[in-house]
């Protein structure tokens, strides 16, 4: 596929965009189609030349070890893009190399990420406070922004130093409800494994433990944007919506509901909706913090229902009736088998 010297300067000017996060919908739609595509990289090649340019132009007393560092990743980024255009030939498909390409853009976004903190010696590093919640327990945080954050048990939240500066960035593992505080000029961004969530002030519910199949974002009010990288996938989300995607097989479902009980955890209520056994034991174990294991060959039954607040051997009663498996209980351990 060749291009023309007006549309190596519209993907250059698209890259440019991109990378500056000032790309609207249909240009961002339009540079991946062409990326999907392409078999001539001298825009890409243009564009990295553009920026180290501007780069060291910016650094006013560059320190040459770091320097000679920063030209090596720049050169091992003009490799990468040399290595997709060899690998493209037997690319097994258009997203693998799509996502090849997301990374090379990463990697130059880190390059301008270490200059700036090069030229501005106050800017020498990023450091979080950590908000956990234990196994059993629920916690509610509120951010510096009026954010109100609520964790359900085993999650974590990561804010850093610089929250609510220039922008709301939070890295979040395990299930969290977000109530989120409007400003336009800065987006709330949650950070969650290959999934972001992007939003300006809205509330909804994200379940996104590192161990589980299954990872889900609901929405109450407001909209969300959720991208999750691994998949090529950028969807929103608007009230009373959905969104479950199975992290093994990458299939996803988006759903209207009627009512939103995916977020009755923070009231001690449990609710299942076609979730993977195994998921649900994993999350019995982090709300009664108790050992609950799963012993048996070919466990792959799905669960739903709700037990509002219920001991944990009243909710493994009604796992067991509705698959047709036992339990035994050794002090505080529970052992589910067929």
């Amino acid at each position: 596929m060749k291009n023309t010297q007006s549309e190596d300067s519209k993907i250059i000017r698209l890259m440019q965009l991109y990378i500056e996060n000032r790309c609207s919908d249909k240009e961002r739609d339009e540079l991946l189609s062409w990326l999907k595509q392409t078999d001539c990289y001298d825009p890409i090649d243009s564009i990295l030349n553009t920026h180290w340019e501007r780069i060291m132009n910016e650094v006013r007393t560059p320190d040459q070890l770091r320097e000679k560092e920063l030209q090596n990743e720049f050169e091992l980024i003009r490799q990468k893009i040399r290595g997709i255009k060899k690998l493209k030939k037997h690319k097994p498909s258009g997203l693998n190399w799509l996502l090849k390409v997301a990374a090379v853009i990463l990697l130059l976004l880190g390059i301008g990420t270490s200059i700036y903190k090069l030229k501005d010696p106050a800017v020498t590093s990023i450091t979080y406070t950590e908000f956990k919640s234990a196994h059993g327990k629920i916690k509610k945080i509120k951010l510096t922004d009026g954010t109100l954050v609520t964790l359900n048990s085993g999650s974590s939240l990561k804010l850093p130093n610089n929250f609510n500066n220039k922008s709301r960035f939070v890295q979040m593992e395990g299930e969290a409800f977000f109530d989120v505080a409007k400003n336009a000029e800065k987006p709330f961004i949650i950070e969650s494994g290959d999934a972001t969530v992007k939003v300006l002030g809205t509330s909804f519910n994200v379940k996104a433990y590192k161990e589980d199949k299954l990872m889900a974002v609901t929405v109450a009010t407001g909209k969300v944007m959720v991208n999750i990288d691994a998949m090529d996938l950028q969807l929103k989300l608007l009230p009373n919506e959905h969104l479950s995607v199975d992290k093994n097989t990458s299939e996803f479902s988006k759903t209207t509901i009627e009512e939103n009980n995916y977020s009755k955890w923070i009231s001690g209520i449990l609710y299942f909706d076609k979730e993977p056994l195994d998921d649900v034991i994993k999350e019995l174990n982090r709300k009664y913090d108790k050992k609950v294991i799963l012993s048996c060959k070919s466990c792959n039954q799905q669960i739903s229902g709700s037990h509002d607040n219920k001991s944990l051997e009243a909710v493994i009663d009604a796992i067991c009736f509705t698959t047709g498996l036992k339990y035994t209980q050794n002090r505080n351990t529970i052992i589910i088998h067929e």
